[in-house]
């Protein structure tokens, strides 16, 4: 893979007209605007998830989230990065954890190191791809029964870091967040809310891809990540017009009130989406291994 500089902050001027347009459609936005799909097959259901215990799994994540919640605008007091500095590095990182076959779980524990370090420690442009691969690697120790070789973390990071500079920010890392690395993440939510809701595979997918979108935006930090999960499962509901009722509130703990804020933005960020330079996200739900849900 080519090294990525993830501190390049540009941004042309024909993406922020098209920020600037994609707002003004938001006022008249519908769920129908994406492409209607066949639905194949319902989602296996995995033993794992022990569906006769969800709901107090769920009431206990729920509990616990509340532990890990994103402190407001924790970006301000970062005095060498910005919010786009991380939109950058997430997107990289979208694109080394596919490109290394990991599980997405471990990803999204990727995603709440950095930001959970990121809240507590100032980073230059320099060390912000360092966190990010170390905080990969950390990640992926934890998470996956075979995690790749080390000498994979420097490929894709054309040798930027030594193994031993990797190794001391791990360590940093750890220390930082007390060794806390197991957090309700969306999509441990989202994996027993879809099973909740019996959706079906492009159902799932498509909600899948919504609440990765969100990672890339910082202001979606602001929802806690049971409410991501739900939001991104009525979506999708209401795209394949599946069930126009919500019915999953004794499950996930939200009316459907309480959802449409999230809901506007979640739709307002797949909007842009389109405009975005940072694609990866994007292309890789073009795939037909997501029934290229990311295209319109």
């Amino acid at each position: 893979m080519n090294y990525i500089d993830v501190c390049k902050e540009n941004r042309s001027s024909s993406y922020k007209k098209s920020i600037e347009a994609a707002r003004k459609a938001l006022s008249s936005l519908s769920f129908n605007r994406l492409p209607a799909r066949h639905s194949p097959q319902p989602i296996d259901k995995n033993p794992k998830h022990v569906s006769e215990y969800s709901r107090e799994i769920i009431q206990n994540l729920k509990q616990e989230e509340l532990l890990y919640e994103a402190e407001k605008d924790f970006m301000k007091h970062q005095p060498d990065i910005t919010s786009s500095s991380r939109a950058i590095l997430i997107n990289w990182l979208v694109s080394v954890h596919r490109y290394l076959k990991l599980l997405l779980e471990t990803f999204y524990i990727t995603v709440s190191l950095v930001d959970r370090y990121l809240q507590k420690k100032s980073v230059t442009k320099y060390q912000i791809q360092l966190l990010g691969i170390s905080a990969l690697f950390l990640a992926a120790k934890y998470e996956e029964i075979y995690p790749p070789e080390f000498s994979k973390y420097l490929k894709v990071c054309e040798n930027a870091y030594t193994k031993a500079q990797i190794v001391l920010m791990e360590k940093e890392i750890l220390k930082t967040l007390d060794f806390k690395l197991t957090v309700p993440t969306p999509w441990v939510f989202y994996q027993k809310f879809s099973e909740s809701a019996s959706l079906h595979r492009v159902e799932h997918n498509l909600g899948q891809y919504l609440i990765e979108l969100t990672t890339l935006d910082i202001n979606m930090l602001r929802y806690r990540s049971s409410l991501k999960a739900a939001s991104a499962v009525l979506i999708s509901q209401k795209q394949f017009k599946k069930d126009s009722v919500w019915r999953l509130q004794q499950i996930t703990g939200y009316a459907e009130s309480e959802l449409k804020e999230c809901i506007h933005d979640m739709m307002a960020t797949l909007q842009l989406a389109r405009f975005n330079p940072l694609k990866a996200i994007r292309e890789k739900y073009s795939s037909q291994d997501y029934d290229s849900v990311s295209v319109n």
